[in-house]
């Protein structure tokens, strides 16, 4: 994530930055959900991401899904989506 901080460190307040518990929380909460495609994990991650914090300049979500059941051995495939 990109974000401007420079007020955040000037005024030392947590609500004009990325808060990081609700980033992982929001990643806990989609990756509970069961789905068929990391690609729409993905999403969903990325979208709630920018709604909670529409001041990001720049987003990147990174899903990657470990021994995936592929004809051959492949340890992990993953997907990027960013702006």
């Amino acid at each position: 994530m990109v974000y401007d901080f420079n007020e955040a460190a000037v005024k030392d307040d947590l609500n004009l930055t990325i808060d990081y518990c609700t980033v992982f929380e929001i990643c806990k909460a989609e990756m509970a959900i069961p789905s068929k495609l990391i690609e729409h994990v993905g999403k969903r991650i990325y979208d709630k991401i920018i709604h909670a914090f529409p001041k990001l300049i720049e987003t990147k979500v990174k899903v990657t899904k470990l021994l995936p059941p592929m004809n051959g051995p492949v340890d992990k495939v993953s997907i990027v989506i960013e702006d």
